[in-house]
């Protein structure tokens, strides 16, 4: 899916210049807002759907889930997590599941596909058409 965001920047940019500076720049944004260092409900509202958008956030959301379901912790210690549900639901993922996460990956793919491709579309080179010869 980082794939499909390379080839959305890259139909963007004029220039491959432009486009290695954008695409770091867009990859980094997205990072931030990946889950690890971001919690989805502290985000605020305006940029709530940086996340959404995030190939980083859906593949962090679907091995969180498929890592932390079922587990059972040992230690009881003061503001321990006893499970790894309640340790899903403390980074906002209590209702998350790997099928979605997955929906989620194929959604982001199958839009950035559509914009790269609607993107070449409008930058097509046009032509002077040939005049019959006299």
């Amino acid at each position: 899916a980082s794939a499909s965001l390379g080839m959305m920047v890259g139909a963007v940019s004029p220039t491959i210049d432009s486009a290695l500076v954008i695409g770091p720049a867009v990859m980094l944004v997205f990072l931030v807002f990946g889950g690890l260092y971001t919690n989805d409900a502290d985000v605020p509202k305006v940029l709530r759907w940086i996340p959404k958008a995030s190939v980083i956030n859906r593949g962090y959301e679907g091995l969180s889930v498929n890592e932390f379901t079922g587990l059972v912790f040992d230690d009881e210690g003061p503001g321990s997590i006893p499970t790894g549900e309640a340790a899903l639901k403390r980074m906002g993922y209590g209702d998350s599941t790997v099928g979605s996460a997955a929906v989620g990956l194929a959604k982001i793919l199958a839009i950035q596909w559509y914009l790269t491709y609607d993107i070449l579309k409008g930058q097509k080179p046009k032509f002077q058409p040939l005049l019959p010869p006299k």
